[in-house]
């Protein structure tokens, strides 16, 4: 069963013609649904489905039987013997919509057609800028829900800040203002979150970069007050030896209460990147990055580094889990069905 915030496999089969069919071909950036329709549909009943869905949206309909599907662009038609309604249904009855926004992230599940077709950009691509340079991120709402996000803020203000001694002496860390660091000693949140990322983030990582995290560093909470313009200069992430393993930088945002501190990458150019709370940015720890002054309110953030080799133990940082061994064996604490 397919969860909201986690991606739709890429279904593979033939349509009604014969014609190979792919998922991930068939919406190549539409918001859309899948139709597990219980019983196979009238032409009418597709018809009438089909005026509720807008031009830019895509539908898969998985259908038991044979179907004469209208000639339509937004519609595809495939026949399932049972395997792909099981797999996504988890035994429930009835006709079920999945909708799914342009990542193929799932935003709902309902018995009917969705009401709402949520999208991150303006449908009218005549408004679209022509872009001559942007920094190679990766940015996705919706990862950490607003619970997950309270729990960490609230950890934060009772936690005592991040000793320095228990970080390797790093002369070209960046110059920090307003800035208070801590790390995160709940281990059930620590499981909830891993769980969630495991699930909704890593997949995603894997799709966009080719790479797959097999390992993260502890998970530190931030925070940069307005009252002392909070922020950081440019600077990288892996540049001495016991941070090069950082792979990647993960920040999630946890408010949105605040203005300013937008994250800059000075190499590609000014533009500014800000995700809403629950929100991620990943970037690789090649980049230099900075965060611009909080000018109102406080930013929280929940930040790790994520990477795939098995770090030397002379270098490992407290809390630093090793990656496992072997195959597609998942990251520590993170049960192998997260990465199915």
């Amino acid at each position: 069963m397919i969860h909201p915030g986690e991606r739709l496999p890429n279904i593979v089969g033939s349509d009604q013609a014969g014609q190979p069919f792919m998922l991930y071909h068939f919406s190549c950036g539409s918001v859309g649904a899948i139709w597990l329709a219980e019983n196979t549909p009238s032409t009418d009943d597709v018809m009438q489905a089909l005026d509720n869905v807008p031009a830019h949206a895509r539908v898969l309909l998985v259908t038991p039987g044979p179907l004469q599907a209208p000639e339509d662009d937004r519609i595809g038609v495939i026949a399932d013997d049972g395997t792909l309604r099981s797999q996504l249904m988890d035994g429930d009855s009835g006709d079920l919509w999945i909708a799914f926004d342009e990542h193929l992230r799932v935003t709902r599940r309902g018995p009917s057609v969705p009401d709402a077709w949520t999208t991150r950009w303006n449908a009218d691509d005549s408004q679209a800028s022509i872009v001559q340079s942007v920094a190679p991120v990766l940015t996705l709402p919706r990862i950490l829900d607003a619970e997950i996000c309270d729990a960490l803020i609230e950890a934060h203000a009772s936690a005592p800040d991040l000793d320095p001694a228990s970080e390797p002496f790093n002369p070209f860390g960046p110059v920090a203002r307003g800035r208070r660091e801590t790390v995160l000693d709940d281990q059930a949140l620590t499981r909830q979150i891993n769980q969630v990322v495991g699930k909704r983030l890593l997949p995603e990582i894997a799709f966009a970069f080719a790479y797959g995290v097999q390992a993260f560093e502890r998970i530190r909470i931030t925070s940069h007050d307005s009252a002392e313009e909070g922020g950081y200069s440019a600077h990288r992430i892996n540049l001495i030896p016991d941070n090069r393993h950082r792979a990647f930088a993960l920040i999630a945002s946890l408010n949105d209460d605040y203005e300013g501190g937008e994250i800059v990458f000075p190499e590609f150019g000014p533009q500014r990147f800000r995700v809403p709370a629950g929100g991620v940015l990943v970037y690789s720890g090649s980049l230099a990055q900075q965060m611009l002054p909080v000018t109102s309110g406080v930013r929280y953030d929940m930040v790790s580094y994520l990477f795939q080799e098995p770090v030397q133990q002379a270098a490992q940082q407290p809390g630093q889990q090793p990656a496992p061994q072997g195959g597609q064996q998942p990251p520590p604490n993170m049960p192998p069905a997260n990465w199915s």
